[in-house]
């Protein structure tokens, strides 16, 4: 083929490309979210608490991090209920790096979720939930939070499964997503390309017990969550369904073992006392195959027990369920009533360390022991300076013990005064204790020196908060390989 041929075959060849239509799974063009982050940002919040826990023998104080996020202008925010349980102090850090104390609202006893609010004097942007209902499966999705408490952070991926059921509550509905879900993640949102809350950051699933993301991260879908907290902060806008039944969908085994004809229906596990499933006398072992209620015409299909469960919760209070059940092979149709959850609601008090606890964690002397430094403590310690106080214990209940401080360490510095006694730097603490602030020392270790703020006094929630810097969060469940982040 000569020059002219071969060039007017790859011409040809270029039209008739050009023709063809655009191939059915081409590749996407990739997600542009720095238009989104920009609006979200300012919505997302850090959440700093203090806890003390039975660790090595007694009383230890923990510092730990979480998410959260603001749902309406006057400072209520959304977060998970793991976030801040057993906590005497919350704080919140906005986007501008402001800090305020937080106050617990309420918590939820059926899903893991909780309101705290801050008062900071005008009004604040927030963000808005979507129906996760709508949500499919590789849709894109962004969570932001505070991983590790190295500070806000954004994540981004696809939802990689909808409805997971984890076996945490009777109602779980979570979306599994591939973007970095880590400690600390807990109670930001998962963000559609809308910017619009799709579900709450909760678990990740790891192999180990301290592992970090493997891709395997679980947020309760937006739909459920947004019921939620709305009877969580108006409280009497209506009640929660509830019949008190709890269920497992009929696999094939079982469906083999109960005689039936086809895996079809959900098994009573357990029917609670005193509830309206047990006043209309259903019982374990019993199969619902159909329902209907007041609101529907005719039957009503849902495809598991987890969507049953869902559905009963936000069936008005009062509804009668028409329930169709197998028992022992023998069709029954019964009546239910559904009534209000009892004590949804978790108590404060279940939540929160005691008065004791926290006054505790505020001891006058910061949780310092301190000597002189003498020769002997320059020798005991293999310190080479000579100036300051040397740090000879510190107690494992206080604030001085999660922000580093250590036997060994030498204060050199409180506020602008060198110190060089310990009733010197007691005295400094005193003053700050007086006028309600943060008492800032200059802590020196080997070769190197460091500023670290305690608190020092009560603190207004009507007044920023202003905390030590964050440290990484200590996780509880150091055998569990399905964990709250």
């Amino acid at each position: 083929m000569n020059k002219l041929a071969r060039s007017l075959a790859a011409s040809a060849l270029a039209v008739a490309l050009a023709l063809l239509p655009p191939a059915a799974h081409a590749a996407a063009t990739p997600m542009d979210w720095s238009g989104i982050v920009s609006e979200v940002l300012p919505s997302v919040v850090n959440i700093s608490v203090e806890t003390i826990v039975d660790k090595d023998g007694g009383p230890q104080r923990e510092h730990a991090v979480g998410t959260g996020f603001i749902i309406d202008p006057n400072g209520t925010i959304a977060t998970n209920k793991h976030v801040i349980a057993g906590a005497f102090r919350i704080t919140v850090t906005l986007s501008d790096h402001s800090q305020w104390s937080a106050k617990l609202i309420a918590a939820c006893k059926l899903l893991d979720l909780a309101i705290i609010r801050i008062n900071v004097g005008h009004k604040l942007p927030f963000l808005t939930f979507t129906n996760s209902n709508n949500a499919r499966v590789g849709d894109p999705v962004m969570v932001i939070g505070n991983p590790l408490g190295l500070g806000t952070s954004v994540s981004g991926g696809m939802i990689s499964a909808l409805h997971r059921d984890l076996m945490n509550t009777p109602i779980d509905d979570y979306i599994q997503t591939d973007a970095a879900v880590n400690h600390g993640n807990s109670g930001g949102p998962m963000l559609d390309r809308n910017g619009r809350v799709l579900g709450i950051a909760t678990i990740l699933v790891t192999e180990g017990a301290n592992e970090g993301s493997n891709g395997l991260g679980f947020a309760i879908a937006g739909s459920e969550a947004d019921f939620a907290i709305q009877h969580l902060v108006h409280p009497d806008t209506g009640g929660i369904g509830w019949i008190g039944v709890h269920l497992q969908d009929v696999i094939p085994p079982l469906a083999r073992a109960f005689h039936l004809s086809k895996p079809n229906g959900f098994l009573i596990t357990q029917i609670d006392p005193g509830s309206p499933a047990s006043n209309a006398g259903l019982q374990r072992g019993d199969i619902i195959t159909d329902v209907g209620d007041s609101t529907t015409v005719g039957s009503l299909p849902v495809a598991s027990s987890r969507e049953f469960m869902i559905h009963v919760i936000q069936v008005p209070i009062g509804t009668p369920l028409d329930l169709t059940l197998d028992r022992r092979g023998s069709t029954r149709h019964v009546r239910v009533t559904v009534a209000d959850w009892p004590d949804l609601r978790t108590p404060d008090a279940t939540l929160s360390n005691t008065t004791e606890d926290a006054a505790a964690a505020q001891a006058p002397d910061c949780g310092l022991i301190l000597a002189p430094l003498t020769a002997a403590a320059r020798r005991y310690f293999h310190l080479s300076t000579d100036q300051g106080v040397v740090v000879s214990a510190v107690d494992p209940t206080s604030e001085a013990f999660t922000s580093g401080i250590t036997p060994g360490d030498v204060i050199e510095q409180v506020q602008n005064t060198l110190v060089d006694s310990p009733d010197q730097v007691m005295r400094l603490i005193g003053r700050a204790q007086g006028n309600q602030r943060f008492v800032a020392l200059l802590v020196a270790r080997k070769t190197s020196q460091r500023w670290i703020a305690l608190y020092s006094g009560s603190v207004s929630s009507q007044q920023p908060a202003l905390t030590s810097s964050a440290q990484p969060p200590n996780p509880t469940e150091d055998t569990a390989a399905v964990r709250q982040p």
